[in-house]
C-alpha cells in the first residue's frame, strides 16, 4: 500500500512548498502499520482480536481483487502491444554498402525538454529576441531552423520511446503501452530496439546523455560516456543494475513500482554520488548540453566507430519539487538563487502541480539558446560532417492559459538532405532522416501522423 499511502501524504501536503519528504513519511506510516498489525497477530493470544484480524484481511483482500478486477475491465490489459517494433529500416544491401562506405557521419540528436518554438517564445514572453537574426546566424553556421513541426506524440514518454522503434508504432486507438515499455525503461533495453539493432549493424556506438532525473546511470550504465563511468565505482553501480533488470522485467517493475524501491534508491543514489545539494546537481545535470561539451573534451571515442550521440536537456522544462530547491538558469546559463517567480500565472498557487514545467523558462529558454549556439560553435569545430537535429519532445499546455503545441527543430544535415527539412520533419521522421543522410543511404520518411494520450493511457491520434 506504499503508493496509496504517499497518494494520501502527497495530497495533504501538496499546498507546503517546502515539504519534499513525503516519500519518507510514508514509509514511516507503512513501519507503523506493519508494527501495528505484527502486535495484533503476534502478540495478542485474544480469540476476538484475531478473529476481528483476520476478518479485516480476509475484507481487505477481496477489496483489492476487486479493485484489480475494475482495472482489467477498465483498461482492457489485451490491448497492450509489445514495446518493440520490428522496423527493420536497412535492406541487406544496404547494410552492405554502410559497411563499406568510409564516409558515413557521427550523428547528435539533442531534445531540449519542452522548448517551444522561438515565435511563440516571443509571443508569450512579449520578448525583444530578434527571430530572423538568430535564425539567420544558425544558417551561416548551416543550421536550418524549421517551423510547424508537430511532434509525433504529445508526452515524453510515447516520444522518445517511439523514436527508438523509429515507427508510430503506438498507433492503436485505444492501446496502453505498458509501463515498461516507454521511455526511459526501454533504454534498459536498448540493444533490442529496431533502433539499437540497426547501430549496431552499422558499427555506431550509441551514447545517452541524460538529466538530473532521467540518466544512463539509472537504467542502463553501458550507453554512458566513458569518462561518466570513471566515477561509478563498484558499489555505485549496483544500484542502478539493480533498477535496470527490475525495470526492463514486466512483473517485477509493476510491483516494485507500488513499493518505496524507487524512491530509496533514487534517495541513496543521490546520497552516494556526493556531498553537493540535489539543487546543485540538477543545476549541472540538467545543462546537459553543456555537460556533454565539458565531458567530451576529454573523451576517448572509439576512432573505428561512428557514434550516435543522445542528449537529453532538462530546460528549458522547469525543474522544481517545491521553491526550496527550483533550479533556474539565467540567460548567461548562471544557476538563479533567487527565488523563482512565476511566469505570466502559468503556475497554479503550488509548485509541485505543475510538476514545475513552467518555472523559470523564460529565462531558461535563453539559457537553452546560448548552449545551442555553444554546441552548434563546437560541433562545427570539432566534428564539421556530423548530422545534428536539436528538436524538442513537446510544447507546452495549461488549460485556460497556453496551448502550444509546435516544437522548436533545428538542423544540421548534408546538401542532399535539406529538400526533405519540412514540417514533416517530427521526432520520428527526425530519426529515419539522421540514419538515412548519415549513411548516404535513400531517404525513408513516413507519413506523418500525431498521437495522444489521455488521462487513462489510452491513445488517440489528432486529425
Amino acid at each position: 500500500s506504499y503508493d496509496k499511502i504517499k497518494f494520501l501524504v502527497t495530497f495533504v501536503f501538496i499546498k507546503f512548498e517546502q515539504f519534499t519528504f513525503e516519500g519518507e513519511l510514508s514509509l514511516i506510516i507503512c513501519i507503523i502499520l506493519i508494527g501495528f498489525f505484527s502486535f495484533i497477530f503476534v502478540k495478542k493470544k485474544s480469540l476476538i482480536l484475531n478473529l476481528i484480524s483476520v476478518y479485516i484481511l480476509f475484507i481487505f483482500v477481496i477489496n483489492v481483487l476487486g479493485i484489480i478486477n475494475s482495472e482489467i475491465n477498465k483498461k482492457k490489459p489485451s490491448n497492450r502491444i509489445s514495446f518493440i517494433s520490428d522496423e527493420k529500416y536497412f535492406s541487406s544491401k544496404e547494410l552492405e554498402e554502410i559497411k563499406l562506405n568510409k564516409n558515413n557521419r557521427n550523428i547528435y540528436y539533442i531534445i531540449p525538454d519542452a522548448a517551444i518554438t522561438l515565435e511563440e517564445y516571443k509571443r508569450i514572453y512579449s520578448s525583444e529576441i530578434n527571430i530572423d537574426k538568430i535564425v539567420n546566424e544558425f544558417k551561416k553556421q548551416n543550421f536550418h531552423y524549421i517551423q510547424n513541426v508537430i511532434p509525433s506524440y504529445t508526452g515524453t514518454k510515447l516520444v522518445l520511446s517511439q523514436i527508438l522503434n523509429l515507427n508510430y508504432f503506438l498507433n492503436e486507438i485505444n492501446s496502453i503501452p505498458a509501463p515498461n515499455s516507454l521511455y526511459p525503461e526501454i533504454l534498459g533495453k536498448f540493444e533490442k530496439t529496431p533502433l539499437g539493432k540497426i547501430l549496431e549493424e552499422i558499427n555506431y556506438d550509441f551514447y545517452w546523455v541524460g538529466n538530473s532525473i532521467i540518466n544512463c546511470t539509472y537504467y542502463n550504465i553501458e550507453l554512458c560516456l566513458d569518462n561518466d563511468k570513471k566515477i561509478k565505482k563498484f558499489f555505485l553501480g549496483m544500484i542502478p543494475n539493480l533498477r535496470n533488470d527490475i525495470t526492463t522485467n514486466y512483473v517485477l517493475y509493476n510491483f516494485f513500482q507500488k513499493t518505496p524501491f524507487f524512491d530509496i534508491t533514487n534517495k541513496l543514489f543521490t546520497f552516494i554520488k556526493g556531498k553537493n545539494s540535489i539543487k546543485e546537481i540538477a543545476y549541472v545535470e540538467n545543462d546537459s548540453i553543456n555537460k556533454f561539451i565539458e565531458v567530451s573534451k576529454n573523451e576517448k571515442f572509439d576512432n573505428k566507430k561512428k557514434r550516435f550521440v543522445f542528449i537529453h536537456s532538462l530546460m528549458p522544462h522547469g525543474f522544481a519539487l517545491s521553491n526550496y530547491d527550483a533550479v533556474v538558469y539565467n540567460p548567461d546559463c548562471s544557476l538563479n538563487t533567487s527565488k523563482p517567480k512565476k511566469d505570466i500565472g502559468m503556475l497554479s498557487n503550488s509548485f509541485k502541480a505543475d510538476g514545475g514545467a513552467f518555472v523559470g523558462y523564460k529565462t531558461n529558454y535563453l539559457c537553452m539558446l546560448k548552449r545551442i549556439k555553444e554546441f552548434v560553435n563546437y560541433i562545427n569545430l570539432n566534428d564539421p560532417d556530423a548530422l545534428v537535429i536539436f528538436q524538442s519532445d513537446h510544447g507546452l499546455k495549461k488549460k485556460g492559459i497556453i496551448n502550444s503545441q509546435e516544437i522548436f527543430t533545428l538542423a544540421k544535415v548534408p546538401k542532399e538532405c535539406e529538400k526533405y527539412l519540412s514540417k514533416k520533419i517530427d521526432n520520428i521522421n527526425a530519426m529515419r532522416l539522421t540514419l538515412s543522410c548519415a549513411t548516404n543511404q535513400k531517404v525513408k520518411l513516413l507519413e506523418k501522423r500525431s498521437f495522444y494520450q489521455d488521462e487513462d493511457g489510452s491513445l488517440f491520434e489528432m486529425q
